[in-house]
């Protein structure tokens, strides 16, 4: 009998099947850790100095991200100003007893700033137990979203925390996002009083709160700022940033797969294989949020 060829050409963009935008409208930094170091790569310039000495790991896909040990931060030379508009987006990882303060611009306790905080630790001030909390913190003033479900299990979890609000208006909890692996979080911290525009001090910190003295235990990758709400399609996109171009094939006595990077050129064949696994970027293929990407695959079906 002939063997019967299949073929099957499909391009994705970001590895989604939505209608994507633009992530890097707005983007005000973006730390990477891609190279090792605390690189703004938004071109905007908020380069990060590190104190002490961080591990640069494997992080989310193909990335790397940098692993803090309890005792070291990064310092960028961006600072919360007059803020009315906000998005911030991490991937941390974290083990059972690790944690801390991911991302702060309140400075010293008492300094009088209001600063948009990224938290996920044991003990919390806020709850007393393990927290993962965006919002606004000040001097006695806590006001966002709050989860009370551990993400302390050593796997990737990707936090996305939105806030607006016009200013000279009271912040509000209704006013803030909160996302945890794209799921909004829905319980509500509401201590103390704050007024739009924020401000916070010195410069935003991560990987330490300065104000609760809580270094970052863990491994945090891809931290984004933005002077915008995202939208929940946003969320989704930068939280499938991590997807993977691969898949599964049955039915095919054997089979090849091209990859190619529209964006950037590149192409890499993973050849005839009578496996039913393939994945483009195990092959080699490099790629970053906003690529297009072509997949070919063809393979004959059994005699």
């Amino acid at each position: 009998m002939n063997k019967i060829k299949l073929a099957l050409a499909m391009s994705v963009l970001l590895v989604s099947n939505v209608a994507l935008a633009d992530l890097n409208t707005g983007l005000v930094a973006h730390w990477s850790f891609d190279d090792c170091t605390a690189k703004d790569i938004s071109e905007n310039g908020y380069d990060g100095v590190i104190t002490g000495k961080l591990d640069c790991v494997a992080g989310i896909g193909n990335s790397k991200a940098l692993r803090f040990k309890g005792a070291e931060y990064i310092t960028t030379t961006y600072q919360q100003l007059n803020t009315t508009a906000y998005s911030v987006s991490a991937w941390v990882k974290i083990g059972k007893t690790e944690g801390g303060g991911i991302l702060d611009n309140r400075g010293a306790a008492y300094s009088g700033a209001t600063s948009l905080t990224l938290v996920s630790m044991a003990n919390s001030p806020i709850h007393n137990r393990y927290t993962t909390n965006f919002g606004v913190h000040g001097d006695d003033i806590a006001i966002g979203k709050s989860s009370t479900k551990g993400i302390n299990n050593n796997s990737w979890h990707h936090l996305v925390g939105t806030w607006s609000a016009n200013s000279g208006s009271t912040v509000t909890t209704k006013q803030f996002n909160f996302f945890i692996d794209g799921v909004k979080v829905s319980t509500s911290v509401n201590i103390g009083n704050a007024v739009s525009p924020l401000s916070g001090v010195d410069y935003t910190t991560i990987g330490y709160y300065k104000a609760w003295e809580s270094f970052f235990k863990g491994t945090i990758d891809d931290v984004r700022i933005y002077n915008r709400v995202l939208t929940d399609t946003e969320v989704f996109q930068l939280n499938n940033m991590n997807e993977s171009l691969s898949g599964m094939v049955n039915g095919l006595q054997q089979f090849t797969v091209v990859c190619s990077n529209i964006t950037t050129g590149e192409s890499v064949n993973i050849p005839a294989t009578t496996t039913n696994a393939w994945s483009c970027e195990k092959a080699g293929l490099k790629v970053l949020a906003n690529q297009q990407i072509d997949i070919h695959l063809q393979g004959n079906t059994a005699p």
